[in-house]
């Protein structure tokens, strides 16, 4: 994982959300919610997550998803540095995908796979931990999280 996300993350963990972004359930910022069960291919090697999602701002997008060996919840893998770590069997993610950001709700898929040097495993049917992260590099780093949802989603 870059070091910009690291920090996106960790700042999103840690900010108050401006009246521009609203809190989402769970510790998020901004608007973002997820449609469906995630959808896995190539033997859990790759998966699509659909969103709805709204930004005002935003030119990075980062969706990552981690399992445990089981495919059941393990709380451990929500916690910061759980991929770098080996506490999740799996982790699927992707900086290559684009959020569009003009205030508007969209509905988008957005895929995740192992391209990226780092992930490892294959999802499973059960239970994964999404981070989706729209992040803006204009912006002062306190200031840089626009919309940020973590949740337990489902896979099949």
């Amino acid at each position: 994982m870059n070091k910009y996300v690291l920090a996106a993350v960790a700042v999103g963990a840690l900010a108050v959300p401006s009246t521009a972004s609203a809190q989402l359930p769970g510790g998020g910022v901004g608007y973002a919610k997820t449609i469906g069960k995630v959808q896995t291919s190539k033997h859990g090697k790759q998966a699509v997550v659909t969103v709805r999602y709204s930004c005002s701002s935003g030119d990075h997008l980062w969706v990552s998803l981690k399992q445990s060996h089981s495919g059941r919840r393990d709380n451990r893998i929500s916690r910061e540095g759980s991929g770098e770590k080996k506490i999740a069997a799996t982790w699927l993610d992707s900086h290559r995908e684009v959020a569009v950001c003009d205030n508007r709700k969209r509905t988008a898929q957005f895929y995740v796979d192992q391209a990226e040097p780092g992930k490892y495993g294959h999802l499973r049917r059960g239970v994964a931990w999404l981070q989706f992260c729209v992040t803006n590099s204009k912006l002062p780093e306190a200031q840089a999280l626009t919309t940020y949802l973590p949740k337990w989603v489902r896979v099949r």
